[in-house]
């Protein structure tokens, strides 16, 4: 008991710590505060579905209310609506215990039921939060336990106090409904009839009623948040995983249940049916059907309370049931709860083993305050950093921590768990929110640590949003246990397919105005997906010279390892950080960054294109730009894409060789190729010499070319030797070589005659 008691003080010691703190301690809190604040200013919070802002409330209004008649004395805080969870907790304890001693006739194992509920960490952890669970709990409870006192002679009029707290419940949290079935089933068949009839008449007028007519005031948002956008998936793994949590949590609970249930039917088998069998005994059975909700995406500990209590109070039964032997002609525990127990033989063993399960039981349940006050402590300091970063942002800022934008000031207009959950069943197309991180609209992305690497433990967003996200925001910053990300498109888009698992979408290399070496720069690259995988690759980028020769790497798993391609679904879109520097030994020249995959077992590369790798850039080292003091300026555009910023012309006995300096200003899509003619004078069709070529051999295609940077491009047109006397001009200009049109001049030339030769 001394345990029990401890662990109850813990849960109370949370429970008024979280009356203080001022920011969300859960995900769902945030979006109760707003709820409570959108109905102070007098907006709708029930709204259809698809209609932005994309939040609507997708639980009845009950506790929202409760919270918001107590912010005229508590202010616009978390707080009204947490005072209300612990009150919750209190009356839900007070019921069982009330329960167990009325039933069981104890005081002690009454205690020791209330504790073990209070003291559990499933309410600990559920203590400071605002959230709906425990009140509609509450609620629930105090109608099953009227209905149980209503059997006793002159307190039918209990049963009117049943259905409304029955119908209550239900307006705390739809999913509260396995009371009222278990009271009603008991009432049909071990009860009257007639009061199951009236039971379920008040409960379906009452409860049909305010919900008919919430749907009517809310033009169907009412309906629409309650029942359609509650589509949470069925998620099995989750669903094992914590029915074994929970088993093993409470084992000793589940088995003084089960003997309570044993040791009822032996002692009561010869009692009547309808005096063996009580409310409990039928809610035992229907809380065992709640946990059928625990698989749903989204469900924690909140899915267990129900269970949780009506094994506590069984337990509680089952404690009392060991300690003490009642007469045998007991025809009802709860009608001769006021006989004495009486002692008997063999019950020493009894007796020693009762408090050794509640020692188990405390053990099972054991846990310290220090991880709390270490999250709590975390979450402050998280949401004192990022206070700043949020004022600063303007609307609208897309967050995971809804909280930080309530308690802000700043508009709250994505639900993501809610829509999340539409999209992932098929009713919502997700335009409006991937449209909003493709245009940029969003000032600011907030996510909790995990969330980009976990996307499906808690199911909050989509990996086609997080694809969107990943392709036009970069992550800037870990503030506490949150992941910032701010607007960074790509700088450069285009695809390139590797083998048939990934692919290339583009990349960003911003580089300074001059790399020498042992300088470093950053590659940024989005991948994709193009279907499921099961094998884990390594990204690599490489720093290679003209001759093939590898002087810089970075080859890793994104994410450092911590999001392999195995975890990737099919479309999915991931960013990528690479780190280069270039060796301190490295020569003046220009550099290739070639972008690739392989296969870590077999070192294999996967194809693109008839090649092993992807050339993203061309790094000039310093020392390539030639040294051009005669350059002519020019600053002419060719097709508003590429400007001839300058040339120097120099003409030799057997050739003329060209200097044509170029820039421009936007990422290119196309490799052009530099033309350079010398023909007649007077005639541009004659052509008597020329040198076609990409810019610098193919070293720095226009396609790789940095906006802003300027490229010398040498050219050499050899005179022929029996070149004719004349008047010659030196013709350039760009085209492309795959359809052969020419760029143009603004004032539609399609060449720029740089200088006439007259040849004696």
């Amino acid at each position: 008991m001394g345990g029990l008691l401890y662990l109850t003080g813990l849960t109370v010691w949370l429970a008024i710590a979280g009356l203080a703190f001022p920011y969300q301690l859960d995900y769902g809190e945030g979006v109760m505060l707003h709820f409570v604040r959108e109905w102070a200013a007098g907006r709708p919070i029930y709204r259809p579905l698809g209609s932005p802002p994309l939040v609507t409330a997708n639980y009845p209004p009950l506790t929202i209310l409760l919270a918001l008649a107590l912010t005229p004395l508590l202010g616009m805080t978390y707080t009204a609506g947490r005072l209300w969870t612990a009150l919750a907790i209190a009356a839900s304890a007070l019921l069982i215990g009330a329960w167990v001693r009325r039933a069981g006739g104890r005081r002690l194992p009454a205690w020791a039921a209330a504790l073990a509920f209070v003291g559990s960490p499933y309410i600990y952890h559920w203590a400071p939060l605002f959230r709906v669970d425990l009140v509609g709990l509450a609620l629930t409870l105090g109608g099953l336990y009227l209905v149980g006192r209503s059997q006793e002679p002159g307190r039918s009029r209990l049963l009117w106090g049943a259905g409304m707290l029955f119908v209550a419940a239900l307006y705390a949290k739809q999913s509260f409904f396995f009371a009222p079935a278990a009271a009603l089933i008991y009432l049909f068949f071990f009860g009257s009839r007639r009061r199951a009839v009236l039971l379920a008449g008040e409960i379906i007028l009452l409860g049909g009623g305010l919900f008919l007519g919430c749907n009517r005031l809310t033009h169907g948002g009412f309906w629409e948040g309650l029942v359609v956008s509650n589509v949470n998936r069925f998620l099995w793994p989750e669903f094992w995983k914590q029915l074994g949590d929970f088993g093993c949590t409470f084992a000793v609970l589940i088995g003084l249940t089960a003997w309570y249930g044993v040791d009822k039917y032996l002692r009561e088998r010869a009692t009547p049916r309808r005096d063996r069998v009580r409310p409990l005994d039928l809610y035992l059975l229907t809380s065992l059907a709640s946990l059928g909700l625990a698989g749903k995406a989204g469900a924690w500990e909140n899915y267990f309370f129900e269970a949780l209590a009506a094994f506590a109070i069984g337990a509680g039964l089952g404690l009392a049931r060991l300690v003490a032997r009642y007469p045998e002609n007991s025809a009802s525990l709860w009608a001769q709860r006021r006989c004495a127990p009486t002692p008997g033989r063999g019950d020493g063993v009894r007796l020693a083993l009762a408090p050794a399960l509640i020692l188990i039981q405390v053990a099972l349940m054991w846990h310290t305050p220090a991880e709390a006050m270490r999250y709590l402590r975390w979450t402050r300091q998280s949401n004192e950093a990022i206070a700043p970063m949020v004022d600063a942002a303007p609307d609208p800022i897309l967050s995971e921590d809804m909280g930080l934008l309530v308690t802000h000031g700043k508009a709250l207009e994505y639900y993501s768990f809610q829509y999340s959950q539409l999209a992932r069943a098929g009713r919502w197309d997700q335009s409006w929110e991937l449209a909003r991180l493709r245009n940029r609209e969003f000032s600011l992305v907030i996510l909790e640590k995990g969330t980009r690497l976990d996307v499906d433990r808690f199911q909050r967003f989509t990996r086609e949003l997080l694809s969107e996200l990943d392709r036009n925001y970069a992550h800037t910053a870990t503030v506490g246990k949150y992941e910032l990300y701010r607007p960074d498109p790509l700088r450069r888009e285009r695809r390139a397919e590797f083998g048939d698992p990934l692919a290339l979408v583009g990349w960003s290399l911003p580089l300074p105005s001059e790399i020498r070496p042992g300088d470093s720069f950053t590659l940024t690259v989005v991948w994709q997906a193009r279907h499921d995988m099961d094998v884990d690759y390594t990204a690599f980028a490489h720093l290679v010279d003209g001759e093939g020769r590898g002087w810089a790497g970075d080859d890793h798993a994104p994410y450092q390892g911590l999001y392999p391609t195995s975890a990737w679904g099919a479309g999915e879109m991931v960013r990528d950080r690479f780190t280069l520097t270039v060796p301190p030994d490295a020569p003046p020249g220009l550099y290739d960054v070639q972008v690739g995959w392989y296969d870590p077992v077999s070192g294999e590369r996967l194809p693109v294109d008839g090649s092993t790798a992807v050339r993203v850039a061309v790094v000039p080292v310093a020392g390539e730009e030639r040294d051009a003091p005669d350059l002519t300026p020019l600053g002419l555009g060719f097709g508003d894409l590429i400007t001839l910023e300058g040339y120097s012309l120099r003409i030799g006995p057997d050739a003329v060789e060209v200097l044509l300096r170029w820039s421009t200003e936007r990422y290119l899509d196309a490799d052009y190729t530099v033309f350079v003619h010398l023909g007649v004078a007077d005639d541009p069709a004659r052509i008597v010499a020329q040198d076609d070529g990409p810019p610098l051999d193919g070293r720095w295609p226009t396609s790789l070319w940095l906006p802003g940077r300027a490229v010398d491009d040498l050219h050499r047109v050899p005179l022929p030797a029996d070149l004719p006397p004349g008047r010659y001009a030196v013709r350039v200009g760009l085209y492309d070589p795959a359809t052969g049109e020419r760029l143009r001049l603004a004032d539609g030339r399609d060449a720029l005659v740089l200088a006439e030769i007259e040849r004696p």
